[in-house]
Order: structure tokens, then C-alpha cells, then sequence
């Protein structure tokens, strides 16, 4: 009896699959074609006058854009169940996703594989704030735009901003990529766990902070008060970075690179990585590694420059222009 059931069980699981396989094939391979859940389109115009912007949202792209019009509206990509308000509150734009889903519905096998986003047409080009969470999602700020402070929070999407801050920009993403470019800030605080972070052409009156785990970041053509840095395992690349006061890194097996970059004062520790390249002024250096091995110039003066490894070699040179 109980071996007929099964036989019966497994006659039934290859019957399933294979409706499964020919419906699949059907469609085009498009898991999407099985998706329960429905998108819609938007808008929710916006007449109140305000100078601070706050996006939360779950699992949608954020977009700044220039409003044609002179008008403000939001124009959001939607599930029928998880919609976002948009209102003025005390001088801030507010877009907050709302998510009626039950428990279990929030957890569904197939998506729709249609893009769900926030695109929030502005009529003015500065403003005192944007803050902007995300679980999911990427997050692009044009420079067309500038403001007093920003605050970016995304677990999983890459972050590109491009507006200058008068004050503090701070950017902080789990999963993903983060992206600066023609900028300039107060001070900046970038953060990723699982990413890269790429910043060039930017300048920053104040600290400029960069901190990675397994990813990279390149630094090209940078121009701040204080440059701190601390990865894990990901290299750290510095082109034409001048800090004013000092450089200051710390890195796990991940190697610095510096390529015509210079401060007043520059230390650097890492554990198994390598600390090369070009500086541009003389130092009054000091090196310290217990197996790799030592190039350092020949001077004897300008600012200090210390260099501690465990296993990674030291080689810097002057750069002659």
C-alpha cells in the first residue's frame, strides 16, 4: 500500500514538472510571466512649498530629476499593494512607501521583472536636505541639483551622486556601488560593506572618509583637509589627491596605491597588502614590515610619512612632475 502512494507521489511530481518545464518553455524562459503581483503607474502632483526632501522606500529606484514644467510631481512605478504617500510635512516632501501585503504575502516565488521606481521631478535646483532610504534599489542624485546636507541609506543598489553639498554628504550602502563625480562637499563620510567606491574630480573643504570591506575604491583627482580611509580585503587607489593635512589609511590584505597624491603628513598600516607609488613632495620617511621589502627616497626632509606592514612589501618614489 504505502509503496503505491509512493510510486503514485512521484508519478505525480514528474507530471507537475513537466507542465512546469512546457509552460516555461512557452513563455519564453520569462519567470516573469508567473508573477502574481501587478505594477501600475502613478503620479501624485505636488503644490506645497518646501526645501527638504525625505524618500523611504522598499525595493524601488530613486530618481531626481529636473521638472520641465516648473511643477513638482512624483511619479512612482507601483505594486497595487505597496504604494507610496506623498505629502509636505513642516517645509519636507515626504515619499513614504506604504505596504498593506499580509506576512505571507510578502514573500512570493516569481517577481513581476518590471523595474519599480520613484522619480521625483523638482522645480528648483537647491535645497536644504535630501535624505533617502532604501532595502532595495539604486539612487541617482544629477548634479543639476545641490544641497545643504544629504544622507543616503540603500542595503542592496548603487548610489551616484552627483550634486555638490555645502555641508555633510554621508552615503551608505551594504550591497552595492557607490559613485561621486564632479562634486564638491563640507565633508564626506562614504561607506560600503560589499562594493566599490569610485570618487573623482571632487573637492571637499572639510574630512573626506572612505571605508570598504570587500570591494575597491579609486580616488582620482581629489582635493580635501583630511583624507581617512579603512578597507579589508579591497585595494585603495590614490591619483592626484592632495590632502592639505594628512592622509590616514588603514587596510587589511587589500594594497594602497598612490599615483602623484600628497598631504602634509601621510601614515599608512596595512596587514598583507603592498603600499606603492608616486609622491609628490619629499618626506622625512619611516618603514616598518617584518617580511616584505623596503624602497623608500632619500630625503630627509618636509612632512612625515610612516608606513607599516606586515607581509606587504614598501617601494614609494618621487614623482619629478
Amino acid at each position: 500500500m504505502k509503496k503505491g502512494l509512493i510510486i503514485t507521489a512521484i508519478v505525480l511530481v514528474i507530471i507537475g514538472a513537466t507542465l512546469f518545464v512546457c509552460a516555461f518553455a512557452a513563455s519564453g524562459y520569462d519567470l516573469s510571466a508567473f508573477g502574481v503581483e501587478k505594477t501600475e503607474t502613478n503620479t501624485y502632483g505636488v503644490e506645497e512649498s518646501f526645501d527638504k526632501i525625505e524618500v523611504d522606500t522598499k525595493s524601488s529606484d530613486v530618481t531626481l530629476r529636473v521638472s520641465e514644467d516648473g511643477n513638482c510631481s512624483v511619479v512612482c512605478e507601483e505594486r497595487e499593494d505597496v504604494k507610496h504617500s506623498v505629502s509636505v510635512v513642516d517645509g519636507t516632501l515626504k515619499i513614504i512607501a506604504e505596504d498593506t501585503r499580509k506576512g505571507f504575502e510578502r514573500f512570493s516565488l516569481f517577481s513581476t521583472g518590471k523595474e519599480l521606481s520613484v522619480s521625483v521631478y523638482l522645480p528648483a535646483s537647491a535645497y536644504a536636505s535630501l535624505k533617502v532610504s532604501a532595502r532595495t534599489g539604486d539612487i541617482l542624485v544629477p548634479r543639476a541639483f545641490s544641497f545643504e546636507t544629504i544622507e543616503i541609506k540603500v542595503s542592496t543598489g548603487d548610489v551616484y551622486c552627483y550634486a555638490s553639498v555645502t555641508g555633510r554628504n554621508e552615503i551608505k550602502a551594504s550591497t552595492g556601488d557607490i559613485m561621486i563625480e564632479e562634486a564638491s562637499a563640507g565633508e564626506a563620510a562614504l561607506t560600503v560593506s560589499t562594493g566599490d567606491i569610485s570618487v573623482k574630480s571632487f573637492a571637499c573643504a572639510g574630512d573626506l572618509s572612505v571605508s570598504f570591506g570587500t570591494g575597491k575604491a579609486d580616488l582620482t583627482a581629489i582635493a580635501c583637509k583630511n583624507l581617512v580611509s579603512e578597507g579589508s580585503t579591497g585595494d585603495l587607489t590614490l591619483t592626484d589627491c592632495i590632502a592639505s593635512e594628512k592622509i590616514k589609511i588603514k587596510s587589511g590584505t587589500g594594497d594602497v596605491l598612490f599615483d602623484k597624491s600628497d598631504a602634509a603628513e601621510i601614515e599608512v598600516e596595512t596587514s598583507t597588502g603592498d603600499v606603492t607609488g608616486t609622491l609628490l613632495s619629499a618626506k622625512v620617511f619611516s618603514a616598518d614590515t617584518s617580511t616584505g621589502s623596503v624602497n623608500l627616497p632619500n630625503s630627509t626632509s618636509g612632512g612625515s610619512c610612516s608606513i607599516k606592514t606586515r607581509t606587504g612589501d614598501i617601494r614609494i618614489e618621487l614623482s619629478e612632475g
